[in-house]
């Protein structure tokens, strides 16, 4: 088989892969120029190391309420157990001092 045989046989493939192969760097570029421009963006950038020490105590601070929050849920829990406990207390007394004037009554 010679190569003019062999390239009649691959048909239109080459042609479709060169066709390919052109998309994707044109695609290419276009996204890489798109992201320059999107990136010099008329507002202006803070440097970042100006950001270091008001971000770094604001998540401290975010972190410190964090933990405040769960200590007060805790408390609030350990609250709502011991309402509880006392309702309960309070059912089981008012029973029993339903039954000893029901009792008395009767004697």
């Amino acid at each position: 088989m010679s190569e003019a045989e062999a390239l009649k046989s691959l048909g239109a493939f080459p042609l479709v892969q060169g066709a390919l192969f052109v998309m994707v760097v044109l695609a290419g570029i276009w996204v890489f120029l798109r992201g320059t421009r999107d990136g010099k963006s008329g507002i202006a950038t803070v440097p970042q190391w100006l950001m270091i020490g008001p971000a770094h105590d604001v998540m401290g601070a975010v972190h410190d309420i964090a933990e405040q929050i769960r200590k007060q849920t805790d408390v609030l829990e350990r609250i709502e157990d011991h309402c509880r406990h006392t309702a309960d207390n309070t059912r089981q007394c008012t029973q029993v001092l339903e039954a000893i004037r029901n009792e008395s009554r009767l004697r």
